[in-house]
């Protein structure tokens, strides 16, 4: 410990971080989607300033090293832990994270001019520090995929490292008060230790984003396989079919007026079902592959729907299906205009798909406070409880055919929800087998144009 003083060691301490706030910074610039990189950059950031305090504080005084310096060396921990609750896709507990910056200010200042004490204020942000680090190991022990169990044993390590360097400093300080005269160890190992701490939670948190990349690039790999089996399958198909129903109608002699009558039904029902599905497969490939932001904008939902009813019209005629919508006018929302009209479309298309001949789909539309809610309900074949588990999960979902065996991809209740949540809304179904199903929008209100 000789080769080092303690400030040159703040120092290494201090670019260690500065540089681990600009690569992590540059992980959320880059890969927006992958959440914590933000918090873990303000973390560092916040080290970072904690350590310039605590260098400079014969210039600047006790009060900003031992207690502003110390306060954001809690706040990285308090960042830290908010980063790994957004990867983990959780909700930030910011009750934790004010009370502990809160309380870390409170001692340290009552440590500063109610009772001076020096020792206390670096003993009041160490067991902060620790208590930060203690709650991010409980994140890292919770139940995990597999990818990711190792690496998050991994990371809790690392934060246990840091808990016993925290510890260790607590208890030299504890010590060096008790006997002045013959102090244990120097400042100087702690401050050593710290740079092993932070050396490895930058590696372990990089290791962390890169098993985040790589999990997402095998899912991608998995969606486009399926993507391109439905173009082979689902596409190639109806497409063929069509072509030989066009090349028996060139031979119309071949035929009475009956048959040509149902093939040209038929050309039709399917032509229709094809465009409808490269419709889906277009708008979901470019938003899988361009992470697409919407467009929001006002426009009336009531408009919107009355248009796709009066689209699918032929479609719901040919099935002996009628129409009950319940219009409310200028019900205006404010999204994205042409992923709520691929929305509405899908739901409506799905509601004739599964209603049995001579059925009625009912559409509603109500004021819910800050939300728009319309309803589609059918009184067809309904969803069984397996089918409702995996129904927005494109690589589960089995499609399942229609009462006239119209064929699917499941692709459509997928891109409805994808749509819905980029819009900030919710979609819920209700469903039972043999009981029809009630399809529940929610997207954002406005008052008009």
């Amino acid at each position: 410990m000789e080769a080092f003083d303690q400030k040159t060691l703040l120092y290494i301490v201090g670019a260690m971080s500065l540089l681990f706030a600009g690569i992590m910074w540059l992980f959320h610039k880059l890969a927006p989607s992958i959440k914590g990189p933000f918090y873990w950059s303000l973390a560092a950031f916040s080290t970072v300033i904690g350590s310039i305090l605590n260098t400079l504080g014969s210039v600047l005084g006790d009060y900003m090293s031992g207690t502003i310096g110390g306060t954001f060396i809690v706040l990285s921990g308090a960042f830290y832990l908010a980063g790994i609750q957004t990867y983990r896709d959780q909700k930030i507990d910011f009750r934790i994270l004010y009370a502990l910056i809160i309380a870390q200010l409170f001692f340290t200042n009552v440590f500063q001019f109610v009772l001076p004490l020096n020792y206390m204020r670096m003993i009041s942000f160490s067991f902060f520090f620790m208590v930060a680090s203690l709650l991010i190991i409980r994140e890292f022990l919770k139940p995990a995929q597999k990818p990711y169990q190792i690496v998050y044993y991994m990371c809790a390590f690392v934060f246990g490292i840091m808990v016993m360097t925290s510890l260790f400093r607590i208890v030299n300080i504890v010590i060096n008060v008790l006997d002045r005269s013959n102090p244990v160890f120097s400042d100087t190992l702690f401050y050593f230790l710290a740079n092993i701490a932070q050396t490895l939670l930058m590696f372990s948190l990089l290791l962390l984003i890169t098993v985040k990349m790589a999990d997402r690039l095998e899912l991608k790999i998995k969606f486009q396989r399926k993507f391109f089996s439905i173009i082979a399958h689902d596409l190639n198909g109806p497409v063929g079919m069509m072509n030989v129903m066009l090349a028996m109608a060139n031979k119309g002699n071949l035929m009475d007026s009956m048959e040509q009558h149902q093939m040209y039904a038929k050309v039709e029902q399917l032509s229709s079902s094809t465009y409808h599905l490269l419709n889906n497969l277009l708008h979901w490939s470019r938003n899988q592959m361009e992470d697409l932001h919407p467009f929001v904008r006002n426009f009336d939902l009531t408009k919107m729907i009355r248009k796709n009813i009066n689209l699918m019209q032929q479609i719901s005629e040919s099935k002996a299906i009628t129409f009950a919508f319940d219009e409310i006018p200028e019900m205006y929302c404010q999204a994205d205009v042409q992923m709520t009209d691929t929305v509405v479309r899908n739901l409506i298309s799905n509601a004739i798909k599964f209603s049995h001949s001579g059925g009625i789909i009912r559409i509603s539309i109500e004021n819910s406070g800050i939300f728009r809610v319309f309803r589609i309900v059918d009184s067809g074949t309904g969803i069984s409880d397996e089918v409702k588990k995996n129904l927005f999960k494109f690589m589960e979902n089995s499609s399942v055919p229609g009462t006239s065996g119209e064929k699917g991809t499941g692709l459509g209740l997928v891109l409805c929800k994808e749509f819905v949540e980029l819009n900030k809304g919710s979609i819920v179904i209700n469903s039972n087998l043999g009981e029809g199903t009630e399809v529940v929008v929610s997207l954002p209100a406005t008052t008009g144009i």
